[in-house]
């Protein structure tokens, strides 16, 4: 079918725990800026053994403005996260 538009989004939601305390920085213009690494896993079949095993994904996420400085005091190591 031509001429019809699909909205363009995309959502990513990942589940996992901050791999070292965040950190909060400051733009120039004074915007918040909260850097939080995670780790994510998802379990993996390996097709030649047939056991299951943990792969890992380490991802850094931002927040900005408020959110980064309401979370800059639970983002610690270890703490369980869902960004979205």
């Amino acid at each position: 079918m031509t001429g019809v538009r699909l909205p363009e989004i995309n959502v990513v939601v990942l589940s996992g725990r901050v791999t070292r305390d965040a950190e909060l920085f400051f733009t120039q213009g004074g915007t918040a800026k909260l850097t939080v690494p995670i780790a994510v896993n998802r379990r993996v079949k390996d097709a030649k053994s047939g056991e299951w095993k943990d792969d890992v994904f380490f991802i850094d996420t931002i927040a900005w403005k408020e959110l980064a400085e309401r979370s800059k005091d639970k983002a610690k190591k270890g703490a369980p996260v869902v960004v979205e």
